[in-house]
């Protein structure tokens, strides 16, 4: 999969000491003096994560619509420039993803589209936070 860089704020390794667990909210993460909702990409995708545990992980703080959501990665495997090409044009709409791009070594990678994907996350299950700093709500 492939997370559109110019969503990233900041990645980082997860220190247990900046996880609050909310009971039937979900996690949020002490990042900037603010809190932000981590969401396991693993779980958004409906696919077995390959780590368990949050440290284990990389966080990737996105930026979606001026809120900040962490983004619970099991791994990168790096960052390149790709030509992206439209599924639309071949295949019906797949919801999360925006585009497919050919890698380097001609596999097929998919672009995910990140504001649907953690809009119907938030319209799914039904979870949204007060930022402790700010009136915005996010998931």
């Amino acid at each position: 999969y492939i997370v559109p860089v110019s969503l990233i704020s900041e990645s980082l390794a997860i220190n247990n000491n900046d996880i609050s667990d909310i009971a039937d909210k979900g996690e949020l993460y002490r990042w900037q003096d603010d809190y932000i909702p981590i969401i396991r990409l693993a779980r958004l995708l409906s696919n077995q994560p390959k780590i368990t545990e949050l440290e284990q992980g990389l966080l990737v703080v996105v930026n979606i619509d001026d809120q900040k959501v962490g983004l619970l990665l099991d791994d990168v495997l790096g960052q390149q420039r790709i030509y992206s090409q439209a599924l639309a044009t071949h295949y019906k709409d797949i919801v999360g993803v925006s585009a497919a791009a050919i890698m380097n070594d001609a596999s097929v990678a998919l672009i995910l589209d990140l504001p649907n994907m953690i809009e119907h996350y938030r319209n799914s299950t039904n979870t949204h936070f007060d930022s402790a700093n700010s009136d915005s709500k996010v998931a």
